[in-house]
């Protein structure tokens, strides 16, 4: 690969795809398809390392931290409950603690019990399965707008080692199928615009189906795909039909297919809810908004903060501009989140020194970081962000100003546009793991005349990608340890015949024993769905009017330690 051809793609006016239009005046010689690598489905030497070495990558971690456990982590105790009684009785049904509408996650999680029987280890299994597809979804996503191989293996891998995404990786929670599924179906749409190909605008379609049937936050990709399709070309009948028949199907289907399952329409009163807080309470909308906005550009900068260095290193000229507008942009918004004290970590993976959530009342594991670690990670991200920003507005903002984006890219941009902007009312870093892959894409166009990096830039980047690798990997070691520990302890309390609603065992245990609680109560104060504390398990050593009947150690590695917890026995009343 020569140093000025990073990425081929040449973009005019006259590219633009009339969907469906079999009278399109579009040659096959203008098309995009002829200049992107693998625009035919073609799979290179290369692309099939790139998809052994990510699937080497991603087994490796497994065989130090295991997937072994039958314990619930983080919320997918309510999934699980779902795949259960899909198991068991045929049913799709959803848990109170669950909102969204969860058919397609229902249908992978009962495929993997098809075969290996239903525990949540064979959850967790299918979890990591699509964290694996998702990967390659992201490889792939990064081929298709032009970048090589081995730039698209390393996008691909700063994503799936993202410590929020890795961790997610090891639970069935909805967070990383849906952005599989959310990837994968921008794949083929954007495809499918640029090449013409009916099969595969109909494959995105049904996979974007999926998606909006597993969270209803993937409603963003009909939206941005009408919207792009519609807004390059008003004046054409053809595009106004294919993109709100694409988008009505989508639309329809995330309607009619809850109904159809539960014998209701999906649920999304929280999302009602924050629209009125916008409406009716403005100052939300200047508060939390704006501190969420500075949380999503930073949480996206971190993210990709190794492909940031890679790509600075490959932009030749261009360098040095993009140093100097990225310095001021990181002063101005870096003095901004100093003074407001926007300090990372975001909730609710990522905490200060480790991977989560671990839920016992009102308590994390008793190990702080330094607050100026974290302002370092916080500067980096904004510094980070900066640069991405830069190098998206070298490349766009001239299609904008001229009235001249394409369609294919504009359809990724408005998407996550949309996404964001109905995440701006979410406190959760999980939530923006769709985005990341497709900022990433837009970037690795935006790097379209980069030279390469060379040895230097190589190494910058490996060197951070590796130390975030290991973030993920010592923090996810130390969540398992944390979960084996505790339901080792909990675990005899039940075959003793001890009802869950007398233990505050934590988050997950309590809310996994849904026979046994009242799922609308929850009290913050006494415990998560505890009606009696007699038993708690805790980090403290003692409590009062408590004895202790089991206390174990075991030894975390972020930082490398002993870490202790006690359960208790209430004596008094």
């Amino acid at each position: 690969m020569r140093g000025n051809k990073f990425c081929t793609s040449q973009f005019r006016w006259n590219n633009f795809l009339a969907v469906f239009d079999t009278n399109s005046d579009i040659t096959e010689s203008d098309s995009i398809a002829q200049h992107t690598p693998n625009a035919h489905g073609l799979v290179s030497r290369g692309d099939w390392t790139a998809i052994a070495l990510i699937t080497i990558a991603w087994l490796l971690p497994t065989f130090f931290i295991g997937l072994n456990g039958q314990f619930p982590l983080n919320d997918d105790f309510a999934y699980a409950i779902a795949v259960r009684e899909r198991v068991d009785h045929g049913q799709f049904v959803r848990d109170d603690w669950t909102y969204v509408p969860l058919i397609t996650h229902t249908v992978i999680g009962s495929t993997f019990s098809y075969f290996l029987g239903f525990s949540h280890e064979t959850l967790r299994i299918a979890g990591f399965f699509m964290g694996w597809v998702g990967i390659v979804g992201f490889y792939t996503l990064f081929r298709w707008v032009g970048a090589p191989w081995l730039i698209g293996l390393f996008a691909a891998l700063v994503i799936g080692f993202n410590p929020v995404y890795f961790n997610l990786s090891y639970t069935f929670m909805t967070d990383v199928p849906f952005t599989a599924l959310f990837t994968w179906s921008m794949v083929f749409l954007a495809y499918g615009i640029n090449s013409k190909s009916l099969p595969a605008i109909i494959i995105g379609t049904l996979l974007a189906s999926a998606t909006t049937l597993s969270r209803q936050f993937g409603l963003a990709i009909p939206l941005g795909f009408a919207a792009a399709v519609i807004g390059t070309g008003p004046l054409r009948p053809r595009r106004w039909v294919a993109g709100l028949s694409v988008s009505a199907f989508i639309i329809a289907s995330y309607l009619v297919v809850p109904k159809l399952a539960y014998g209701n329409f999906t649920t999304i009163g929280e999302d009602h809810a924050s629209v009125l807080n916008i409406i009716n309470q403005p100052k939300y909308f200047f508060g939390v908004i704006r501190k969420n906005f500075a949380y999503q550009f930073m949480c996206i900068g971190i993210s990709l903060a190794p492909l940031t260095v890679l790509l600075l290193a490959a932009q030749g000229r261009a360098k040095r501009r993009i140093i100097s507008i990225s310095l001021i942009l990181t002063l101005a918004l870096g003095t901004i989140v100093f003074i407001k004290g926007w300090r990372l970590p975001w909730f609710n993976i990522v905490y200060d020194t480790g991977l989560g959530p671990f839920r016992l009342l009102k308590a994390l594991p008793p190990v702080q970081a330094s607050p100026w670690i974290w302002w370092l990670i916080t500067i980096t991200s904004v510094a980070s962000g900066a640069v991405l920003l830069t190098m998206a507005y070298t490349h766009f903002w001239p299609q904008i100003k001229s009235f001249r984006p394409h369609t294919s890219h504009l359809f990724l941009a408005i998407t996550i546009a949309i996404y964001l902007g109905v995440m701006l009312t979410k406190r959760f870093d999980r939530y923006l793991l769709p985005v990341i892959p497709i900022v990433a894409a837009l970037i690795l166009i935006a790097a379209c005349k980069a030279y390469q990096p060379g040895r230097t830039g190589w190494t910058a980047a490996s060197l951070l990608l590796a130390a975030i690798a290991a973030a993920a990997i010592l923090g996810n070691y130390d969540y398992f340890q944390r979960n084996r520990t505790r339901w080792a302890m909990l675990n005899p309390l039940r075959e003793q015949g001890v009802k869950a609603d007398r233990i505050d065992g934590g988050f997950e245990f309590n809310g996994w024993y849904q026979d046994e609680k009242d799922p609308r109560l929850i009290n913050w104060e006494k415990g998560f769905w505890v009606i009696d504390n007699e038993f708690v398990i805790s980090f403290a050593s003692q409590r009062d009017g408590y004895e202790v009947i089991d206390q174990r150690t075991y030894y975390r590695l972020l930082p490398p330690g002993n870490e202790q917890l006690t359960l208790f026995k209430r004596v008094s009343p």
